[in-house]
């Protein structure tokens, strides 16, 4: 039998900050995660390991900065999670999300993401 989960709240954030929360919520729940679901949430948490390019702390300051520029929380987090090297990349991963954006302002994200991510 399958459990229902009712998602109450979601939000867009980058792979290395979903993992601190999940590292959270796991200390937190300690042995009350059932066996089943425990094996799920580490699979989940190996993912997040192997795909997080960016300390947590750092991440969260590089959203609220590429925010802060224009992007969207999505956006943002798109670019910190796959890190694009050139603004040709940062474009083909962003395409029209949110409308676009110029050259200059690409430029700029990668210029915050070098700062606070490393490659």
């Amino acid at each position: 039998m399958t459990d229902i989960v009712e998602v109450i709240e979601t939000e867009d954030i980058p792979n290395s900050v979903a993992k601190k929360l999940l590292e959270k919520y796991l200390e937190e729940m300690g042995e009350e995660v059932p066996e089943v679901s425990l094996s799920l949430l580490n699979r989940v948490k190996s993912y997040l390991e192997f795909f997080s390019r960016c300390d947590s702390n750092e991440a969260k300051k590089a959203l609220q900065e590429l925010n802060e520029k224009g992007f969207s929380t999505f956006a943002a987090s798109m670019l910190i999670n796959l890190l694009p090297s050139t603004v040709e990349e940062a474009k083909a991963l962003l395409a029209d999300i949110d409308g676009g954006y110029s050259d200059e302002v690409l430029e700029e994200a990668l210029t915050i993401l070098s700062k606070y991510c490393s490659s």
